[in-house]
């Protein structure tokens, strides 16, 4: 049974976080083209607005702060407002599948489609796609293949030299103060960009702003092109869009990568697992990993090894 569209009012949820968010591109698209007529809104964390926005799937979107655990009358009276709003939904899809996003349904008047994650439940490990597909095939909507994310790499302003060096390799050099495990060190980075133009490519270093680096002058010199804090995701997404491999942690920027049609080498600790948190790719055979129990114990002449063979692999 298709969702009804005689009530075209359907509310999506997903928070978060961004690689998340990325990922779920082919269950937003799913839901467009199954119910065209319908008034979608996304219920998502205040810093994916802006990446929603440019989307063609949403007609509205509402934003959701997680807020701090404790109770006050002040947050009571923000759930009773949110409850509120989601009841008058007349299809809710959780996307987030979390705890906060499972407390909305049963107390919105949809506890029915919670029923359904139950049903599918969480003992048996799956990759989110692959659970986002389950679970819209529980609600009739077909789930798609991912797709290029090209309305996201049209919104790209930034352009890039216009005669490089060498085929772009992209290095998102991001560190993670929360999860350290599965940083790999910026130095390592710096270091993998000498040897890779040192090979002949133009490598481009992104991730956030960050004070300048001591090698800053040798990174000049060798027409390294150092982007950090001077991109948006858009900016990004264009960029890895004309680059011939992304190397970089297991972060979100690695999943938006693959969705901008790029290979990507995905560096991962052993507090994850590949087969459930690697980026899907749009192509067999366009991402590869390499994993340690510390991610910053992989050497960077490793991960160069690692590179250079893929990219003749890649041809």
């Amino acid at each position: 049974m298709t969702p009804n569209v005689s009530k075209p009012k359907i509310l999506i949820i997903k928070h978060g976080a961004f690689g998340d968010f990325i990922q779920s591109f082919p269950s937003f698209e799913a839901i467009r083209k199954t119910c065209p007529m319908a008034h979608i809104t996304l219920l998502c964390d205040p810093s994916l607005k802006e990446i929603a926005a440019l989307s063609p799937y949403f007609d509205e979107i509402l934003t959701d702060q997680r807020e701090r655990l404790g109770f006050s009358l002040s947050k009571w009276r923000c759930l009773q407002k949110r409850l509120k709003i989601i009841s008058q939904y007349a299809l809710v899809i959780d996307l987030q599948q979390s705890l906060r996003s499972q407390i909305y349904l049963s107390f919105s008047g949809h506890a029915k489609k919670r029923d359904i994650l139950k049903k599918l439940g969480k003992k048996t490990p799956l990759h989110a796609l692959i659970r986002q597909a389950k679970y819209l095939q529980e609600l009739h909507i077909p789930p798609l293949a991912p797709q290029k994310a090209n309305w996201l790499i049209e919104a790209g302003k930034i352009q890039l030299p216009q005669n490089p060096r060498g085929p772009y390799i992209v290095l998102c050099a991001e560190t993670s103060e929360k999860h350290r495990y599965k940083s790999w060190p910026l130095q390592n980075f710096i270091q993998l960009a000498f040897l890779l133009a040192k090979e002949g490519f133009q490598p481009i270093l992104t991730g956030k702003k960050a004070a300048p680096l001591k090698s800053q002058e040798r990174l000049a010199k060798l027409n390294i092109l150092d982007l950090r804090g001077k991109t948006t995701i858009p900016d990004l997404a264009k960029i890895m869009s004309q680059a011939d491999l992304c190397i970089g942690a297991d972060t979100g920027s690695m999943h938006l990568a693959t969705f901008c049609g790029c290979p990507t080498l995905v560096l991962f600790s052993t507090f994850s697992d590949p087969r459930f948190h690697s980026p899907i790719p749009l192509k067999a055979g366009d991402v590869t990993t390499l994993q340690a129990r510390d991610t910053a114990s992989l050497s960077f002449r490793k991960v160069l090894e690692s590179a250079l063979h893929l990219l003749k692999k890649l041809g």
